[in-house]
């Protein structure tokens, strides 16, 4: 870093007139030049070092920090929008966190649910259960059919839809259909369903995807006795296969 002063040479004092001015307040070598006829005078300090640590110091301390606490918020945020919470449970493809809408729920389920806006059920109201994934850990597509089928664990009723990453339905157009519940699936003589999840139209269920991407199936289980039973790992959930895609 350079400290210039400069001074037309037919006006200024002599040299070491400029020398003693200089040296009063700043230390340095001065370093004479001409430029456009005239002499010129530029201080150099001595340590440059210390001048440049004088403004580095702050300068790194404040790139520190805006990392610091930039990354610390969106470590955060992406936490809150990763989990659910801790005691997940999984079954086959689909996976629920039993304790999310309970008073014992941890810090992150809590901020989740805040966070979602969402009025969850209690633990002897129903259960949650998604699925985001095919067998094969694919991640489910609009662009692709699945085939739902088997049976619910035991529940007065049941409700079946596609959701976004958020969790909200998919925007089907209101002529299609988008959900299924326990009343209104058509089922096998011994109790069990199919339903195809598809874009383009299938026969009995079918339950519509707008082209949207990614996305989720929510299975919501209400007034089950699976809510509250320690006993989820044995639970027979829907299975679920992809059985193509648009593009292979």
């Amino acid at each position: 870093m350079l400290i210039l002063s400069a001074l037309p040479a037919r006006s200024h004092p002599p040299p070491a007139a400029i020398r003693d001015k200089h040296e009063e307040s700043s230390p340095g070598t001065l370093v004479a030049f001409e430029l456009q006829g005239f002499e010129w005078y530029r201080l150099q300090p001595d340590n440059m070092e210390l001048v440049d640590k004088v403004f580095r110091v702050p300068f790194l301390i404040a790139v520190a920090l805006a990392i610091a606490f930039g990354g610390g918020i969106l470590s955060a945020i992406w936490a809150l929008q990763a989990s659910a919470g801790f005691g997940a449970i999984r079954l086959g493809v689909w996976h629920a966190f039993p304790e999310a809408q309970t008073a014992s729920a941890d810090p992150y389920a809590r901020s989740h649910r805040a966070r979602a806006g969402r009025l969850l059920y209690g633990s002897a109201e129903g259960l949650v259960f998604t699925a985001t994934e095919d067998p094969q850990g694919r991640r489910l597509n609009t662009g692709c059919t699945y085939r739902l089928h088997g049976r619910t664990p035991t529940a007065r009723t049941w409700t079946l839809y596609a959701a976004n990453a958020a969790g909200r339905p998919l925007p089907t157009p209101a002529a299609l259909p988008s959900s299924f519940n326990a009343r209104t699936v058509l089922r096998h003589q011994d109790g069990g369903f199919e339903i195809l999840v598809s874009p383009e139209p299938q026969p009995g269920n079918w339950l519509a995807l707008p082209q949207t991407g990614s996305f989720s199936l929510v299975l919501t289980l209400l007034d089950t006795p699976a809510a509250g039973s320690s006993g989820l790992i044995g639970l027979d959930m829907p299975e679920l296969e992809r059985i193509g895609c648009d593009n292979g």
